[in-house]
């Protein structure tokens, strides 16, 4: 299905086809392909394979995979609904598309876990089934969370070159590498750039296993958290009048 803006709200079925007669295999799931400029995905797909025609014959064997193809030059794709995708879902950016794409999670469910692994590249899944949420997106500039708790990680080799958006929950957003050193500035109420790429309504900051630095650049930046994780990390405050409470080992809070 091709369009330049795709809305999907109702049960969508690729099941692959049943079997037939005593020894019939059932037909694999059958791959499905969107490409919009805007697409709104808000069910999930049932590419399930077919069963056996009888008792004692196989399913198929292969389940179907959703496609969505974001193809104008500032795409999006929003996709969401209140129980977890059970068909594998890419998102991917038109070979010939060279703009700025967004994925946005319309979701309710709260624990969703994106991870940031290339440049533009990652997946999400839920944090409490690892393999609840399949979908896997490539190409993506600008990524925003859902109404409900959102995590953000991105990895040693992970970035986007747009906005990390939180989203209307309670956020956080983490980094995973293994060398350098992290730069966090945040110079706003719950945003900022982590080494240039920009975040905004993010409430807890979690550092890696390497050094990181983070400092507040204006009167009114704030934000709930900041962990530095296992790194030889600093603090610094804003340019203003600060009050440190230091609580516990390498821990307080500064108002």
């Amino acid at each position: 299905l091709a369009a330049s803006n795709i809305v999907i709200n109702g049960d969508i079925s690729s099941v692959g086809g049943q079997g037939v007669g005593s020894s019939g295999e059932g037909g694999d799931g059958n791959d499905v392909t969107l490409t919009a400029n805007s697409l709104v995905l808000n069910n999930d797909f049932d590419a399930r394979v077919g069963s056996g025609g009888n008792q004692g014959s196989s399913a198929g064997t292969t389940e179907g995979i959703v496609n969505i193809i974001l193809s104008g030059d500032a795409g999006s794709a929003t996709l969401g609904h209140s129980s977890a995708f059970t068909t594998m879902v890419n998102v991917a950016e038109h070979g010939s598309a060279t703009g700025s794409q967004t994925l946005t999670s319309g979701s309710i469910i709260d624990g969703l876990e994106w991870y940031i692994d290339g440049a533009g590249n990652g997946h999400w899944q839920l944090a409490s089934d690892e393999s609840a949420l399949n979908l896997v997106f490539t190409g993506i500039e600008n990524i925003t969370g859902g109404t409900n708790a959102d995590v953000f990680n991105i990895t040693q080799t992970g970035s986007v070159t747009g906005i990390i958006d939180g989203g209307s929950g309670t956020n956080t957003l983490e980094r995973s590498n293994s060398s350098g050193t992290n730069t966090w500035l945040i110079d706003g109420t719950d945003t900022g750039t982590l080494n240039g790429t920009r975040f905004n309504q993010i409430q807890t900051l979690t550092g890696s296993t390497v050094n990181d630095d983070f400092s507040f650049t204006s009167a009114g930046a704030n934000v709930s958290t900041i962990n530095g994780g296992t790194g030889n990390n600093s603090l610094t405050a804003r340019d203003a009048d600060n009050e440190w409470h230091i609580t516990g080992d390498n821990s307080g809070v500064l108002y």
